[in-house]
């Protein structure tokens, strides 16, 4: 592995995209549901999302954190405004959708580390060759020697053998408007398909809840019939299926690697 000596310049083209990434999940890790879904908000222009979001907030009066499974029909309008600024800030939205009848990342994985597998293959999807990222992702639980952020930025870039994530951090969604448009992506994608699961696409498509007024209301901002699987140039929506468990292998395998070097750089600094 190459390394820049402290006396070299580093010189990134003009026309590399800076990236910022809004992370959040929703659904189930453990056996009490089907789907779990990590969803992003990607945005050249972040500013342009929060200040976007306070005018909403003051003209509306709401200074409450905005939970989707807390959404009731007087707040329908408030959330289709939520929508209407994520379509036309120009962001982007992906999700990486885990069914739990086609594949589990949770089984026999700690919580958190099938947690950050499922976030790094998300970034990889969305990432372009010319771009440079920021992720700002809503902290979870860890074992008190991991800095999870930093986890999934080393992650994200072993796979991609390059440096495409700059920095990575966990924050608390209560702070972030960012990681609540997130999770307004996230939630919505994984109501959609637990309607799906448990009633069929027909009925689900028929449903009058709130919840799923607002989630098809997402679905028709970005052009799309519903949340299925989709590639396109504003929306990456994958559903990870069985031959990823290599990937989940080959993640333990580079973060031990990682480890290892982080351990051998140290001894060579002489710390």
């Amino acid at each position: 592995m190459s390394t820049v000596g402290s006396s070299e310049r580093i010189s990134v083209p003009l026309d590399c995209r800076s990236s910022v990434y809004f992370i959040d999940e929703s659904g189930s890790k453990g056996s009490g549901g089907v789907h779990f879904v990590v969803a992003a908000v990607k945005t050249g222009d972040p500013d342009r999302l929060t200040r976007g979001m306070e005018v909403i907030r003051a003209r509306q009066n709401v200074r409450k954190e905005l939970k989707f499974r807390e959404l009731t029909q007087g707040s329908v309008p408030f959330f289709r405004q939520l929508v209407d600024l994520l379509h036309s800030s120009g962001s982007h939205i992906g999700a990486f959708v885990i069914d739990k009848t086609i594949f589990d990342p949770f089984d026999g994985k700690a919580v958190w580390e099938a947690h950050a597998w499922v976030t790094a293959g998300l970034v990889k999807g969305m990432t372009t060759r010319r771009e440079l990222a920021t992720l700002l992702v809503d902290g979870i639980s860890t074992p008190a020697d991991v800095a999870y952020g930093s986890h999934i930025r080393q992650s994200v870039n072993h796979r991609l053998g390059s440096t495409r994530v700059v920095s990575a951090v966990s924050l608390d969604s209560r702070t972030c408007d960012g990681l609540q448009l997130a999770d307004l992506v996230a939630s919505a994608i994984a109501f959609q398909r637990k309607a799906i699961h448990e009633a069929g696409s027909a009925q689900a498509a028929t449903l009058k809840s709130p919840k799923a007024e607002i989630a098809r209301y997402l679905a028709r901002a970005f052009d799309l019939p519903d949340f299925s699987d989709i590639q396109s140039d504003k929306v990456r929506i994958r559903t990870a299926v069985p031959r990823s468990a290599k990937s989940l292998h080959s993640l333990a395998i580079g973060s031990t690697r990682m480890a290892e070097l982080r351990g051998s750089s140290a001894l060579a600094s002489g710390l």
